[in-house]
């Protein structure tokens, strides 16, 4: 124990000439430090989860949601990448540790993609003689470009079906117009040419690998209808 008066403290302590008013800034200091250690102790990993976006790099990702707005994370060579490929629209699921410093970036501990968003980017066609011939690119953000066919059937977005490999096709389909019985009363009268029926449709396709003994392997998007009935688009390389 250190006995004797204040000054003889602090001259012991190697401090001379201490005032009241620099005693007080040091424990506001020391409590400050303490506190500053405890916050930091108390840490511990957040997760955040939304889409990926197009700004996104191999430094760092950019997530979308709801709830969440925009956030920034930081990846770094501990930060452990699972499931498909980091691209633009794919789900993620960040495990984080939030930031101690303003200007410092969460550092991103787990992300986690969809493994099927990645497989189904790209521009499919059917091959071969078939009944219609279809020619899409699904692109990120449920977008679709469609070349063939250019009237019938038109795709207008896709989405993940929440199943490994497989997706949800949405588009309308254009029916021959439905022939009423001409009115006997109005035989007269100049025809009314009838307007082709649309109907809205939902179709899910499985993404698949096929292959025999002349070709390689290719990725196909096979198409089922709710009557069985079956189409295959290739994948273009």
């Amino acid at each position: 124990m250190i006995f004797g008066s204040r000054d003889d403290i602090f001259v012991t302590l190697g401090i001379k000439h201490v005032s009241m008013r620099h005693i007080f800034s040091i424990i506001l200091a020391s409590m400050a430090l303490s506190l500053l250690s405890c916050r930091r102790a108390e840490v511990e990993p957040m997760i955040a989860a939304g889409y990926i976006d197009a700004a996104s790099s191999a430094e760092n990702i950019i997530i979308r949601g709801d709830t969440i707005g925009t956030r920034h994370f930081a990846i770094d060579e501990q930060t452990i990448l699972e499931g498909g490929e980091m691209v633009e629209g794919n789900i993620a699921e960040v495990i984080y540790m939030p930031s101690q410093e303003e200007d410092e970036l969460p550092l991103a501990l787990t992300i986690t993609t969809d493994e099927t968003y990645p497989k189904a980017l790209g521009r499919w066609a059917t091959e071969g003689k078939v009944p219609m011939a279809v020619d899409i690119e699904l692109k990120p953000r449920g977008r679709i470009t469609q070349y063939q066919p250019q009237q019938t059937l038109r795709f207008t977005a896709w989405q993940l079906a929440g199943r490994e490999n497989e997706i949800i096709l949405y588009g309308i389909i254009s029916l021959p117009p439905e022939v009423k019985k001409a009115d006997k009363k109005k035989s007269d009268e100049e025809p009314v040419i009838p307007a082709r029926r649309e109907r809205s449709f939902g179709i899910t396709a499985t993404i698949a690998k096929q292959s025999d003994s002349n070709t390689k392997s290719r990725q196909v998007l096979i198409l089922r209808t709710e009557k069985g009935r079956e189409s295959r688009l290739y994948l273009q390389e």
